[in-house]
């Protein structure tokens, strides 16, 4: 987040970046959510703190929610990053983790990323409706930098 919170903040923040659904690129896609995310950071971030931030932050989701709940062809992607979470420094006395992973996810249209346990890649775990699904496994601009189901034992134990 630029510019970053403060070292001793604690606690979620999640944030909705409406992008319109079209027919374009995966690159057009992404660029569309990062400059969503530079609007929140410099709109939210860089201006407001502390109970001014929090209510600022309380009214624009109120007018999302809204927005949802009145357009039934609204689609909404659920996002979130456990990047540099140390998760595989985590030793509870018996050893830590060989691999993690999120559990089961029933919910559709999720992703979430962490980094890989070797630290030089970043694993996506994605839920999407069967036939955006079948679509996404097959996007040969997504095939050219990932690998699908990959075996995560396969590195050293």
């Amino acid at each position: 987040m630029t510019p970053p919170l403060p070292e001793n903040s604690v606690g979620n923040i999640s944030w909705v970046f409406p992008v319109p659904k079209r027919e374009d690129s995966l690159h057009c896609l992404v660029g569309q959510m990062k400059e969503a995310l530079s609007d929140f950071c410099n709109t939210y971030v860089k201006n407001l703190r502390g109970a001014e931030l929090a209510l600022s932050i309380s009214k624009t989701m109120e007018k999302m929610r809204a927005m949802f709940k009145s357009s039934k062809q609204c689609v909404q992607y659920n996002c979130s990053s456990w990047c540099r979470f140390p998760v595989y420094e985590a030793d509870f006395g018996w050893g830590k983790p060989v691999w993690v992973s999120i559990g089961a996810c029933l919910d559709k249209n999720v992703i979430i990323l962490m980094d890989s346990k070797s630290g030089d890649g970043i694993e996506a775990f994605v839920t999407l409706e069967e036939q955006d699904m079948a679509a996404f496994e097959c996007d040969e601009e997504l095939l050219a930098f990932a690998a699908l189901n990959p075996t995560p034992l396969t590195s050293q134990v």
